[in-house]
């Protein structure tokens, strides 16, 4: 019977060996993914070196992609580049007229002016015989009191400033969450000062994860402390808030309602006054109706005597109409000529000033210089190493599982000879 359990595979050997394998396979499938490719535009190449690594300071592979164009196609493309930069020589050129003409704004007072507004109306004479008539002016002696007297607005200059309700509750919120910032900064800092020093005395150092989590949770407790404090400091300066807010508006509004007690009596005495001043207007009428007669008879003779003079000037006036009329059509045309050569004028000049940009937005916009472009091609699959460590593994269950049966076998064989033996008799015993 084996007492001996079988030797342990060499796992560390075996996963060494499936490493070296992994790097075989990176390397075939590197190798499988650098092909050259050749079309009749040009040739993509793949250049390798051996370089040190300078953080393992092992050998590696260094790789350099070469694009080469097709020489027919590179002479186009040097020819396309030199006129790309001929074209941009040119443009440089030119920006220097292109200062020149918007160096400086324009002078749009050297251009002809705009016609002059037609003025040839103003001749015509109109009649104004009427003018002899004397309109009745007794009704002028009639007060209708003095208006102004009256008090039309209210004034609210000195009264108690009522601020937002949002500056009550950010001066209030504030008050208070600095009444819990002034005292908790302090404590809080001891106590994560006395944090450091407990856990550097207990062994941890600095950027342990124990270290680090401990710390973290004290800020995050901190944290919540804060947000109780401003969830606080919230729910009361609400309640702050109404409080100012209530107490400033009651003094306003005693305030304003002072000041309107005091508009209504001014208004109450104007009122008065204009009662008094309405019965003097209506002795004031009885008089103004009697000299309105006598105006009246006098405004008849004006009128007859107006009309004969109307007529008179209405025949003037349309001798003076029609020579306007033909003055009119003659400073019209000469308004619209001028308009017209001045927008001309303005054209010409805004053509000129954009015609040195235009040339060059041309010449700019001409064709642009592209790289050929390769075809694509499917890369190669990866490949998996060769799993040693798992053959290592499964090697040594399985020696291990043979040593087991085979002490089991041992074991049955062992116990079915022991049954087989008989008993030994000694004489003289039952």
């Amino acid at each position: 019977m084996s007492k001996r359990a079988p030797a342990a595979p060499d796992y560390v050997g075996a996963a060494q060996q499936q490493a070296a394998s992994s790097r075989e396979v990176t390397n075939q499938q590197t190798w499988a993914n650098r092909p050259e490719q050749v079309t009749p535009w040009g040739s993509q190449t793949w250049q390798t070196e051996a370089v040190t690594d300078p953080a393992s300071g092992q050998l590696v592979t260094k790789w350099t992609q070469n694009t080469n164009v097709d020489p027919r196609l590179q002479s186009a493309l040097d020819s396309e580049l030199a006129v790309q930069q001929t074209r941009n020589n040119l443009a440089q050129n030119l920006s220097g007229r292109l200062e020149q003409e918007f160096g400086q704004a324009v002078d749009f007072n050297r251009f002809t002016p705009m016609g002059q507004g037609v003025q040839a109306q103003q001749r015509v004479t109109t009649p104004s015989v009427q003018a002899r008539v004397s309109t009745p002016q007794a009704q002028s002696r009639i007060d209708a009191g003095n208006p102004e007297q009256i008090q039309r607005n209210l004034s609210t200059d000195g009264l108690v400033d009522i601020n937002p309700a949002q500056r009550y509750f950010d001066q209030a919120g504030d008050a208070l969450y600095d009444q819990f910032a002034s005292r908790a900064d302090r404590q809080f800092s001891r106590d994560e000062d006395a944090l450091r020093t407990r856990l550097l005395n207990q062994g941890f150092n600095v950027g342990d994860e124990a270290f680090d989590e401990e710390l973290r949770k004290l800020r995050e407790s901190q944290g919540d402390q804060r947000r109780q404090a401003m969830f606080d400091a919230t729910r009361l300066s609400g309640q702050e808030a109404s409080r100012m807010f209530g107490i400033d508006s009651t003094a306003r509004g005693q305030m304003f309602g002072e000041r309107s007690a005091q508009g209504q009596f001014v208004n109450d005495a104007a009122d008065r006054a204009f009662g008094q001043r309405m019965n003097l207007n209506a002795f004031n009428l009885g008089q103004n109706q009697q000299m309105f007669g006598q105006d009246m008879a006098r405004a008849a003779f004006d009128s007859a005597e107006n009309l004969n003079q109307f007529s008179q000037g209405m025949q003037g006036a349309q001798f003076d109409a029609a020579q306007n009329d033909q003055q009119f059509q003659q400073q019209m045309g000469s308004s619209q000529y001028q308009n017209q050569l001045r927008q001309q004028q303005i054209a010409e000049t805004l053509q000129q000033r954009g015609f040195t940009l235009n040339e060059i937005n041309a010449i700019m916009s001409g064709q642009q210089v592209q790289m050929p472009t390769m075809p694509s091609f499917n890369p190669a699959a990866a490949s998996q190493a060769t799993n040693y460590l798992g053959a290592a593994q499964m090697t040594g269950q399985a020696n291990l599982d043979r040593f087991n049966a085979r002490n089991q076998a041992t074991q049955g064989l062992l116990s079915g000879a022991m049954g087989m033996i008989s008993p030994i008799k000694i004489p003289g015993m039952s």
